[in-house]
């Protein structure tokens, strides 16, 4: 008696390959399925708050939030959440990144003579990035016309305004552009005034008259030799801000390498006298001016700070909706303001205290500070 030997039946290849084929079919499925749960998180419809934006109803904005391109560089056009602002739109990155346009805004007092102006997609824009700690927000100002049109990114943009700004600029008014607040400190009142005697009393006793200062009008205080003493005494930096220019006497332009990208030396011809600018890449200048006379906010007893031996007193009433801060240092023959972004730091009052401290002789009647 013989054993048989049975040999296996071998499966079909049509089988082998239909299921090959049914599971990279699966894996695909799954890996869509993922990829439409993932976009529908990603680039879920975005709130946005109200803002200041008089314009934003006007027909103008209404056209120009239809013409605006569905992607924007690596950004995707989103919903904006119910009750959605006019004139306004959103975008997401595959990150989850938003950016924010919005059309008819008002152009914040932080855009003045001094800021960088550049041109993308045909349109004239401004930045000015976000004062709050831990921020890394940054709105870029469609500044060339009317209206103006504010984008609002976490991230760099890339060429996202490119697309903004060339469907703005066939769109609205150039013959509007928005008007760049005057030269920081240019309009504090000197002390002495035009044809005054240039001194001015430590605690504020000399009599109000007033010094336009545009165009580096000269007068009273501000040209007096205790002033230029002190403005020769700054240092070439503060913190990342370089000193670029002075206006005392011969006005003149100092580290011409250090001036940011879209800043022309002409602007320079509007720095009012006895003035020192120091300017930083990516942030709002800083402005000292020495000869100034008391500032109205001023009242005895105010709240005072003390660094080292200068008494500084901060003008609220200048800093209200800015995010500069006007500091003026009392007690010394001459009186000097400082305008700075309230995120610069101690840095920058503590050098400009230093030169003061050097140059700036201490007056009899010191101001009285607040009762503690």
């Amino acid at each position: 008696m013989s054993d048989e030997s049975t040999s296996p039946v071998s499966t079909p290849r049509y089988l082998l390959v239909l299921s090959t084929v049914l599971a990279i079919l699966l894996i695909v499925v799954v890996i869509a399925a993922a990829k439409i749960t993932m976009d529908k998180k990603v680039y879920a419809p975005v709130a946005m708050g109200p803002v200041d934006a008089p314009e934003a109803s006007s027909q103008v904005c209404a056209d120009f939030v239809a013409a605006l391109p569905r992607d924007l560089d690596r950004f995707r056009s989103v919903e904006v959440r119910d009750p959605a602002p006019d004139g306004a739109a959103a975008y997401r990155d595959s990150s989850g990144a938003e950016l924010s346009v919005r059309c008819g805004v008002n152009v914040p007092d932080q855009y003045t003579v001094l800021s960088p102006v550049f041109t993308s997609g045909d349109a004239r824009w401004t930045a000015v990035s976000d004062a709050t700690p831990g921020s890394d927000l940054r709105t870029w100002y469609a500044v060339g016309g009317s209206p103006a049109v504010a984008v609002t990114a976490s991230s760099d943009v890339g060429s996202a305004l490119e697309g903004v700004g060339s469907t703005l600029s066939s769109l609205y008014d150039a013959n509007s552009p928005a008007k760049p607040a005057p030269y920081p400190l240019s309009e504090a009142p000197v002390a002495g005034g035009s044809g005054g005697s240039g001194e001015a009393s430590g605690s504020g006793g000399s009599d109000k008259a007033g010094d336009s200062g545009e165009g580096g009008t000269s007068g009273g205080a501000t040209e007096s030799p205790a002033c230029r003493k002190f403005l020769e005494s700054l240092p070439d930096s503060l913190g990342d801000w370089r000193l670029v220019h002075i206006s005392a006497g011969s006005s003149k332009l100092k580290n011409a390498d250090a001036l940011p990208e879209g800043v022309d030396e002409s602007v320079f011809d509007k720095a009012p006298s006895g003035s020192a600018t120091y300017l930083a890449e990516g942030h709002e200048p800083v402005v000292i001016r020495c000869g100034l006379e008391m500032p109205e906010a001023y009242e005895p007893g105010a709240n005072l700070t003390q660094v080292d031996d200068v008494p500084w007193f901060s003008d609220p009433s200048l800093s209200r909706g800015s995010t500069m801060g006007h500091w003026y240092a009392l007690g010394r023959e001459q009186i000097v303001g400082l305008a700075m972004p309230q995120s610069a730091g101690e840095e920058v009052i503590t050098s400009v205290t230093s030169a003061i401290s050097d140059s700036l002789k201490k007056t009899e009647r010191q101001p009285t500070p607040a009762q503690q």
